[in-house]
């Protein structure tokens, strides 16, 4: 291959801007394939984490209740809190 330095002006420009530009088209092909697996783990968060978190809460939140109710029971055992 010849050398770098014995390339006229005209194509030691063309040849750097045809590597910027596959560069800059690599680039944006990662950028492109990185926002759709972006895409598609954020749509499995909210189709698969988000119900499974908001049953936990609920869960959680029902396991409460029936502790204060337990208690309320115990200190004054009216059947309102049964």
């Amino acid at each position: 291959m010849p050398n770098f330095k014995n390339f006229k002006l005209g194509t030691k420009l063309g040849l750097s801007f045809g590597i910027i530009l596959t560069l800059v088209l690599v680039i944006g092909a990662i950028t492109i394939f990185s926002f759709y697996k972006i895409s598609s783990k954020s749509e499995q968060l909210s189709e698969e984490t988000a119900p499974l978190n908001n049953a936990a809460t609920q869960i959680a939140f029902s396991a409460q209740r029936a502790m204060y109710a337990q208690r309320g029971y115990r200190y004054t055992e009216q059947k309102s809190f049964s």
